[in-house]
């Protein structure tokens, strides 16, 4: 790996903390009443994209594990193991998909929408990590 990877890590290790700020914002503004909502419009739409409805106690153990998991897994980004470093990639897209999706609900409901004000550090931070993407992997 080059050492580029390390700027990356560091990226990386900043978007885990966002998401973690991500899921504390998801959990205090109740994120888990909107999905029943928000999946029911894409629904009518789409038929065949399910209504999801998340219980309060599972979304949070959920949006948990997530963090824990994020967190051990940066170890291996650190280093530098060439899986670690391509799934941290496919994350930070992942990341920069999920911050705008929030973003994009507050705009269409011109209306603060839970997970939109950090949404805009895992979007800055995914792309940080994507600019500072190892070229050698």
């Amino acid at each position: 790996m080059e050492k580029n990877n390390n700027k990356f890590a560091n990226y990386f290790f900043i978007l885990v903390i966002f998401q973690l700020l991500h899921s504390t914002e998801e959990i205090i503004f109740k994120l888990e009443n909107w999905m029943p909502i928000v999946s029911g419009k894409v629904h009518n739409v789409i038929h065949f994209f399910p209504v999801i409805v998340f219980p309060e106690e599972a979304f949070m153990i959920a949006n948990i594990i997530l963090v824990i998991v994020m967190l051990i897994f940066t170890r291996f980004v650190y280093k530098e193991y060439k899986w670690a470093v391509i799934i941290a990639k496919i994350a930070s897209v992942i990341e920069i998909i999920n911050g705008t999706g929030h973003i994009t609900m507050a705009i269409i409901l011109f209306r603060y929408f839970p997970g939109s004000i950090t949404g805009i550090g895992l979007i800055i931070f995914g792309i940080l990590c994507l600019k500072n993407y190892p070229t050698e992997t």
